[in-house]
């Protein structure tokens, strides 16, 4: 096992065992810390790449992207540039679902899992709120519960916050409304029970996506149901990603 870093990848343990790279993109205002403990909680055939995106954690003091080609763009590059014959397997949360698919029409992949998120083609017309001033932005985030409190209290954090889910949400609001594009690959929908944004009728739409097979569960409750549940949402991902890959769980 080795470890191998990029600004996209800051940090990836490399396994010989691998037959899977499981490619993590998380929601707004998350880096690729979301998925600290991942890699040791899977089983040895899946090697996990979290994503870390411009302007956030230790590229914070770059410029965060303005437009999802900003982000998909070089993140497909990336991923092209490491290529060996290892397929790749796409997971994103929420505004990370969104990039995900976006770099899987761009990637050849396995297949594709959104977890607690609308369709592309809804995204612009389901904002979690109308204005994006920094007093509306982070009452949102306080109220998705999916912050500490005690960061929220920092002005520096608050303030970086705030400007990241501005961001995000220019980037939703300027996605196009066309009808959805299906990859050729499986697609795994999977959202916590009672979460406003993404309701298990938002998540079926996801069938939409695919020419392949598709996949829906419930997980655990709310928008955040990835850190509380996480044993059981990668219990359900090794399943599928076990299938994909053709292997028998070893």
């Amino acid at each position: 096992m080795s470890a191998a870093r990029s600004e996209w990848f800051p940090r990836v343990r490399r396994r010989d065992t691998a037959r899977v790279r499981l490619v993590c993109l998380g929601g707004a205002g998350t880096g690729s810390s979301e998925f600290a403990g991942w890699q040791a909680a899977l089983p040895g055939w899946v090697e996990v790449w979290a994503a870390q995106l411009p302007g956030r954690e230790r590229r914070i003091r770059q410029a965060p992207a303005r437009t999802m080609i900003e982000l998909a763009d070089p993140l497909a590059e990336e991923l092209r540039g490491v290529a060996d014959g290892t397929p790749w397997a796409l997971f994103g949360h929420s505004f990370g679902a969104l990039v995900a698919y976006e770099v899987g029409c761009r990637v050849r992949a396995c297949g594709l899992v959104v977890a607690s998120a609308v369709v592309p083609h809804l995204q612009a017309t389901r904002l979690p709120v109308a204005a994006d001033d920094d007093e509306t932005l982070l009452d949102w985030a306080r109220n998705a519960d999916g912050t500490d409190p005690d960061l929220l209290a920092d002005p520096r954090f608050a303030r970086w916050l705030a400007e990241d889910l501005r961001v995000t949400l220019r980037i939703r609001r300027e996605y196009p409304t066309v009808p959805p594009r299906p990859l050729p690959i499986p697609v795994l929908a999977v959202g916590g029970a009672g979460d406003p944004d993404a309701a298990a009728a938002d998540l079926e739409r996801w069938r939409e996506y695919t020419t392949g097979e598709f996949t829906r569960r419930q997980i655990g409750h709310g928008h955040f149901f990835l850190r509380d549940e996480r044993e059981s949402l990668l219990a359900v991902m090794v399943e599928q990603l076990d299938r994909w890959t053709g292997g028998n769980l070893s």
